[in-house]
């Protein structure tokens, strides 16, 4: 009978021994998968580009302004589209233009000196030829 006792006990402490183990060891598995996971983005990373790591940290450290920067960008642009698409909507054809006009003049006078992109400088000045108020906010900003 006592040893009936210590054997349901042995079985019990070695199934409750056996448990831990194979949860810490999936846990520590789980782990180091995910590390090899990160390292191996990382790895692709600095391999895209090629950065050192105080400039990919300084990124790390921008990310959420910079979200919240194009999200800015994103509400400027639907401002102006409503505002187009209003006067439009009214007639307002001159007023429709006159607010389109804004962010041209503004990203024109603001880069087309000063390392703009290119493509979007070119459009800009290819849109002034066909279209005479494109063409009065470029002659004034050369």
């Amino acid at each position: 009978m006592k040893s009936k006792r210590w054997f349901v006990a042995g079985l019990v402490i070695g199934c409750l021994v056996g448990c831990l183990i194979g949860s810490y060891l999936e846990y520590t598995r789980t782990t180091v998968k995910q590390e090899r996971e990160v390292l191996k983005e990382y790895r692709d990373m600095k391999a895209a580009f090629p950065i050192t790591d105080a400039e990919l940290r300084d990124i790390a450290k921008k990310g959420p302004q910079v979200f919240d920067d194009l999200k800015r960008h994103e509400e400027m642009a639907a401002i102006i589209a409503l505002s187009a698409f209003r006067n439009l909507a009214k007639g307002n054809v001159e007023d429709a233009k006159a607010g389109l006009l804004r962010p041209i003049d503004l990203y024109y006078s603001l880069y087309h000196e000063k390392g703009g992109d290119h493509g979007l400088l070119d459009a800009i000045e290819t849109a002034g030829k066909e279209f005479p108020d494109i063409a009065a906010v470029i002659a004034k900003k050369k």
